[in-house]
């Protein structure tokens, strides 16, 4: 049995909208509040619009999946890093986050419209993904004292870091 790579993004976007409702039931249920659970809500709606772009590949425009759909995972990582922070109940970097998204976003365009180059994509949004995860560890490990859970969140942080930068270096070859 082989599963297909669109069925994989349906898969994917259907539970990332249910993670994002569960996420916002909780959140009404809560008696205080948990500060960064709506802007982690979000960050899970934008990944699952951006899994069903990619689901249209070959049906819609190149355009769609590769800007758009790609442009929506990095927005969605700031909104992630934006979580962690706001948990944290510190100043969410809201400038830096859409600069580097705004620098990303146009870096995808680029590789699309003027440059075009797969490889090259690839390569910008490796390096996005590798800087926002590296955010996200940061951020924690800059927080509160350290526990288990925020120990074991942070070493995954870093090892999606490092399984990115990994990846770099082979586009970064390819090109």
């Amino acid at each position: 049995m082989t599963i297909d790579g669109r069925s994989l993004l349906a898969v994917a976007a259907a539970l990332s909208l249910v993670f994002g409702l569960i996420v916002l039931a909780l959140e009404r249920r809560l008696r205080q509040p948990i500060p960064g659970l709506r802007m982690w809500a979000v960050a899970n709606f934008l990944l699952a619009v951006a899994a069903t772009s990619h689901a249209l590949q070959d049906i819609a425009p190149l355009w769609l999946p590769a800007v758009i759909g790609n442009s929506l995972i990095l927005v969605g990582r700031a909104c992630t890093v934006a979580a962690l922070t706001q948990f944290d109940r510190r100043r969410v970097p809201a400038r830096g986050l859409a600069a580097l998204c705004a620098i990303f976003v146009a870096g995808t365009a680029l590789t699309l419209f003027v440059w075009p180059s797969f490889p090259a994509r690839s390569l910008v949004m490796v390096a996005g993904m590798a800087t926002f995860a590296g955010w996200c560890a940061v951020r924690l490990s800059a927080g509160e004292t350290p526990s288990i859970s925020r120990t074991v969140t942070i070493t995954g942080f870093v090892g999606i870091t490092l399984a990115n930068l990994s990846r770099l270096w082979g586009h970064a070859r390819q090109l």
